[in-house]
C-alpha cells in the first residue's frame, strides 16, 4: 500500500535514527574541542610565564583583593576608574584573587633615580582602617 500523502512529514523511527548520526558526530566535535582546547591552555601556560616576566607595562597597578569576603565587585570597580581616569597613561591594571581579609592597591613603576623598578603600597585596608 502506498502512502497517501508523499509530502507527509518521516515517521518519528526515522527521524530518530536520521538524528543519530548528527549527536555522534556532535559528541566527538564536542570532545575535540575540549581537547584542543586544554592542549591550547597547557601550552600556553609556560608561554604566559615567560612572556609575563619580560612584558610588563609599566606603571602597573594591582588590586589584590578577598575573595571570601567577596570584594571581587569592589576591586573591579576600583580598575575601572583608574582606567577610566588614567586611561593610557596606565600600563595596565591587574586584579589579584586572594583571602585573609587582604585588600590592597600597589603600582609597579619605573624609578626615576636608577631606572629601576619599585612597587609602592598605594592602599592597605589593614593598615589604613578602611577602604580608599
Amino acid at each position: 500500500m502506498s502512502d497517501p500523502n508523499p509530502n507527509a512529514s518521516p515517521s518519528a523511527p526515522s527521524v530518530i535514527s536520521a538524528l543519530r548520526p548528527q549527536n555522534t558526530t556532535r559528541q566527538e566535535q564536542t570532545q575535540l574541542e575540549s581537547e584542543s582546547e586544554e592542549q591550547r591552555q597547557q601550552a600556553a601556560i609556560p608561554l604566559a610565564a615567560e612572556t609575563h616576566s619580560t612584558h610588563v607595562h609599566l606603571p602597573r597597578v594591582t588590586i589584590k583583593y578577598c575573595t571570601q569576603c567577596k570584594w571581587l565587585l569592589r576591586a573591579a570597580y576600583f580598575a575601572q576608574e583608574l582606567l577610566s581616569t588614567f586611561s593610557t597613561s596606565l600600563g595596565e591594571v591587574s586584579l589579584i584573587p586572594a583571602t585573609g581579609g587582604v585588600f590592597t592597591i600597589s603600582i609597579l613603576h619605573e624609578s626615576t633615580v636608577d631606572f629601576s623598578t619599585q612597587e609602592t603600597i598605594l592602599w592597605d585596608r589593614k593598615t589604613e582602617d578602611g577602604f580608599p
